[in-house]
């Protein structure tokens, strides 16, 4: 038992919004304030102690994350103290959400560390074998009561993490996994296996359209994505057939179709919210203009790590603009290359090393709703993937194109 405890922590991590979602979905229970807040932190404390081993058998390889953690720790923190002295009145809530991302962040990057120095077959193994069980209820259940939702346009913005954004990234992910389940997954030879599979097949159809009836348009794109890295992947890794390029154009086209709203779905009564939803702006296009003044005032070095909060009172729903509004110039020039490095040697180990992109469609997932409605300093996958990509011992095998 005590070897299936970190597959099943990871992909604890890994899933923690959907399972969250799911569970209180399943058992009708409202999403009360500070709910998640708690969550994270348990989970952080379990990253801990975790990390605390690591560090006593693998110190030169997690030495990236442990700078990592005190850099963003030290910068976040001044912030803070800078402008509480200037705004008392925040000071309570932003404590709240400073302990919440960084409880978030780095206990991810002390995840996927950990992954890095212990990637072992048989660890690798349990977590190809417990990916199913996790799949497939948050398929069913969250795309169930997405559509229920949809029908009776009943989305609520207040105590629900279920929102029809919320849906349409998770029914993206969920089919992305069921893309791999079902062609990349090599599946034990015994009943169970069959039965499980037979149950991810309907979500080949089920989740891209639960996705698009939700009516969000980030989980539009997200699918669209998905769909590109996987012909890029097939043909690539020479998995190349035809069947499975005709199903990947078809959803491609569809998603195209949708996203552009081209056609209209609303004569199904009210099934389909795609047309009145994917033409709201949101305020969006103010929230836009308001970080770029904010980046404009500090045009350099920006207002400080975490600093949105205070600066405009709410992330700017675009990683580029937060980047830009809370480190100026010399933060973006800094960040994003890394971050396209993590895009870049995520795929390429994908395509060396198949299991891996069980880590990468979630970050995928996470580079993607930082584009449109997350604020990136609390991109679990995000943090997980870099903890794993920056591990000495990956980076090692990496050179050495053993990875």
């Amino acid at each position: 038992m005590k070897t299936w405890f970190f597959p099943i922590f990871f992909l604890i991590v890994l899933f923690m919004d959907e399972l969250f979602a799911t569970f209180l979905t399943a058992f009708s229970i409202p999403l009360s304030k500070g709910m998640l807040q708690k969550e994270y932190i348990v989970i952080s404390i379990v990253s801990y102690l975790i990390f605390c081993k690591d560090i006593i058998g693998h110190v030169k390889e997690v030495k990236h994350i442990i700078i990592a953690t005190v850099i963003v720790g030290i910068l976040m923190y001044s912030t803070q103290f800078f402008y509480t002295v200037h705004l008392p009145e925040r000071y309570n809530s932003y404590f709240s959400a400073l302990l919440f991302f960084l409880s978030g962040s780095l206990s991810s990057m002390i995840v996927g560390s950990h992954i890095g120095s212990n990637c072992d077959k048989n660890i690798i193994e349990k977590i190809n074998t417990s990916l199913p069980f996790v799949v497939i209820p948050i398929g069913y259940i969250i795309g169930t009561a997405g559509l229920i939702n949809a029908r009776m346009s009943v989305f609520s913005e207040e105590d629900n993490i279920l929102d029809y954004q919320s849906v349409s990234y998770m029914m993206a992910l969920i089919f992305a996994y069921s893309v791999y389940l079902f062609f990349l997954r090599k599946w034990p030879k015994n009943i169970l296996s069959k039965v499980l599979k037979m149950l991810v097949m309907p979500l080949l159809i089920f989740a891209p359209f639960a996705c698009l009836a939700s009516g969000g348009r980030g989980g539009a794109v997200l699918l669209i994505v998905f769909v590109v890295f996987y012909f890029l992947a097939f043909i690539k890794s020479g998995l190349f057939s035809w069947w499975k390029i005709a199903l990947i154009l078809v959803m491609t086209f569809t998603c195209i179709l949708i996203v552009a709203d081209n056609i209209s779905l609303e004569s199904f009564d009210g099934f389909l919210r795609i047309t009145g939803t994917m033409t709201k702006d949101d305020g969006r296009a103010d929230i836009y203009k308001s970080a770029i003044n904010i980046f404009l005032d500090a045009p350099l070095w920006g207002h400080g790590l975490g600093s949105i909060w205070f600066t405009q009172g709410i992330y700017s729903h675009n990683i580029v603009l937060d980047i830009l509004a809370e480190t100026g110039i010399i933060g973006l020039l800094v960040i994003i290359p890394k971050l396209l490095i993590l895009l870049y040697r995520g795929y390429k180990i994908c395509l060396r090393t198949p299991w891996l992109i069980i880590l990468y469609l979630a970050f995928i997932k996470g580079f993607v709703m930082d584009l449109f409605s997350n604020y990136w300093l609390n991109t679990l996958p995000l943090w997980m993937l870099f903890g794993f990509i920056y591990n000495k011992k990956i980076i090692n095998l990496y050179k050495r194109k053993k990875i």
